[in-house]
């Protein structure tokens, strides 16, 4: 159908072309035309291009973990590796750093306001409670040295291979025979 409107559109524009103004506006329909029948096309086709895109198998935010041979892992270990190699555990800093960290605070305000500031930051770091770490980060590298296992990032969007530690398996064989070089 396309093709034929393009033919005779495009016979249209020739047989008007020593007419300027006529072939203009003859191009212009073209155009239209043309930019009709694509949104069109594309409305039809992009729902059947979404019915077939697969579902997403981690919910939001959670990475998939993947395990290379006979590897189980508990859940405390498959829910912190989930989390992807963006997450990050504030490191804590010590009661010294904190009361340095007043100290530096104290003195970049003006000279009227420094010691206010330092007794303002102490009160502060004495009422503060000090929160456990959510994730047990400790307790997950601990069971992969013991286990004697690896992670790798495993994709582009951030999941991870766990891997026993160790020789590769040996590679399987090629289309001709020869094997590959480890």
């Amino acid at each position: 159908m396309a093709r034929i409107y393009r033919s005779l559109l495009y016979q249209r524009i020739h047989i008007a072309a020593h007419r300027k103004k006529d072939a203009d506006i003859a191009t212009r329909q073209f155009f239209l035309i043309v930019d009709h029948t694509t949104e069109f096309l594309w409305n039809v086709t992009l729902p059947k291009l979404r019915a077939q895109k697969p579902k997403k198998q981690c919910s939001p935010g959670q990475q998939a973990v993947r395990t290379a041979g006979k590897i189980t892992l508990p859940d405390y270990v498959q829910r912190v590796l989930s989390l992807g190699p963006k997450f990050a555990a504030e490191p804590r800093k010590t009661a010294p750093e904190l009361l340095s960290m007043a100290r530096c605070i104290g003195r970049a305000a003006p000279d009227s306001e420094g010691v206010r500031c330092v007794s303002e930051c102490v009160d502060v770091l004495c009422r503060r409670k000090l929160g456990a770490n959510q994730q047990p980060v400790r307790q997950v590298q601990q069971f992969l040295r013991d286990s004697s296992l690896s992670v790798l990032p495993a994709d582009k969007e951030g999941g991870f291979v766990v891997l026993t530690e160790g020789p590769f398996p040996p590679a399987p064989p090629n289309d001709s025979g020869e094997t590959w070089m480890t």
